[in-house]
C-alpha cells in the first residue's frame, strides 16, 4: 500500500511539471508576441530586410489575390504601393501543436490603403511559426477581414446617394460605374460598399474543364480588396446593356447584361457576361443583396433573349 508521502510527492512532481508546461508555454507566447508585433512596426516603416529573416524560405501568405511566396511578401512590404497610417493588434491567443510549431491568433485593426484603397479592417489574423535550429519563423500568415459592428449588432454602411438607390436601373448603372476606370485610377468604394447589404455575397462560379463548377463566394471587403490589386493594373470600362427584372412586393431579382472595354468607346467589348443581381427594397431605397456574375464563353454564348433587340 503507498503510503501518503509517496501520495504526495506524486502529487508535488506533477504540480510541479505542469507549472513548467504553463511557464514555457507563457514565455513561448510573449516571445511570438513580441515578433508578431516587431513585423508590425516593420510593415508600417516598409522594411523588408526585416521580414527577410523573420519569414521562413518556404513560407507562404495567403490573400484575396491567392497565395505569395517569401520573396513576393518582401518585395510587397519593401515597396511605396502601401500606406499604413496606424494600427492595433490584441486578444492574442496561443496554440502549441508541438515542441517547433505553434499558431498564434489574434485581432488586428490598421487604417492602411494600397493604391489609394483602403485595406479591409478590422480581421482575425493567423499566423503559424515553426522553429528551425535555434529560431522561430513565420511559415504561413492568413487574414480573415471581420466587419465592424454597431452596437445593434449589426454593421454599418455608408450613406448612399439618393440617385444611386432610388431605382433598380440607378442601383445597376452605378454599381458598374464606380467599378469602371483606367488601371491604377482610385475608384470610389465607399460610394460602391452604399449599395450593398453589408452581408452582400460576390459570387462567381465558372465551370471547369471536367464540368465541375468552381464557387468563388467574397465578402464585400474581400472583392473590394481583390478587385483593387486586378484594377491597379487593368482599365476597365464596364455597363449595363440588357436587363430583365421580376419583382415580387420588396423583392426583386435583375439579370444584367453587361459589356466590358479596356477603353472608353472601343466598337467591341473585350467580354461580356450575365450578371445576376438579388434586391430588396426596405421601404426607403433599394439595396443589391448578393452579385452572382457568369462570363460568357464560346461555348456559352449570352441567348438572344438577354440582349439588346436592335
Amino acid at each position: 500500500m503507498k503510503g501518503p508521502g509517496l501520495i504526495l510527492a506524486i502529487v508535488a512532481c506533477a504540480f510541479w511539471a505542469n507549472a513548467q508546461v504553463q511557464t514555457s508555454e507563457g514565455a513561448l507566447k510573449e516571445t511570438l508576441i513580441t515578433l508578431e508585433k516587431q513585423s508590425w512596426v516593420a510593415w508600417q516603416k516598409r522594411d523588408g530586410n526585416f521580414f527577410q529573416g523573420f519569414l521562413s524560405d518556404d513560407h507562404v501568405e495567403l490573400g484575396t489575390g491567392g497565395a505569395a511566396t517569401k520573396a513576393q511578401v518582401v518585395a510587397f512590404v519593401s515597396s511605396p504601393i502601401c500606406v499604413v497610417k496606424s494600427y492595433k493588434v490584441d486578444k492574442f491567443k496561443l496554440t502549441v501543436f508541438d515542441a517547433n510549431t505553434a499558431l498564434l491568433n489574434y485581432w488586428a485593426e490598421q487604417d492602411t490603403t494600397c493604391n489609394g484603397n483602403a485595406v479591409p479592417s478590422p480581421a482575425w489574423v493567423s499566423s503559424l511559426y515553426v522553429r528551425r535550429g535555434e529560431r522561430w519563423l513565420n511559415a504561413l500568415y492568413q487574414q480573415t477581414p471581420t466587419p465592424k459592428q454597431n452596437g445593434s449588432g449589426g454593421s454599418n454602411p455608408p450613406e448612399a446617394q439618393p440617385a444611386d438607390v432610388a431605382s433598380i436601373e440607378g442601383i445597376i448603372k452605378s454599381a458598374f460605374k464606380i467599378m469602371s476606370g483606367t488601371a491604377g485610377e482610385s475608384r470610389d468604394w465607399t460610394r460602391f460598399r452604399s449599395l450593398f447589404k453589408p452581408s452582400a455575397q460576390f459570387i462567381i462560379a465558372p465551370k471547369g474543364p471536367d464540368g465541375s463548377i468552381n464557387f468563388t463566394v467574397r465578402s464585400i471587403d474581400e472583392f473590394i480588396s481583390s478587385s483593387s490589386e486586378w484594377l491597379s493594373k487593368n482599365s476597365l470600362y464596364e455597363a449595363e446593356v440588357y436587363r430583365v427584372t421580376e419583382q415580387y412586393g420588396h423583392l426583386a431579382h435583375a439579370f444584367s447584361t453587361y459589356a466590358s472595354r479596356e477603353k472608353p468607346g472601343a466598337s467591341q467589348p473585350s467580354a461580356r457576361g450575365i450578371s445576376s443581381f438579388q434586391l430588396v427594397h426596405d421601404g426607403k431605397r433599394w439595396w443589391i443583396v448578393n452579385w452572382f456574375w457568369l462570363g460568357e464563353r464560346p461555348n456559352l454564348p449570352i441567348p438572344p433573349n438577354y440582349l439588346p433587340r436592335n
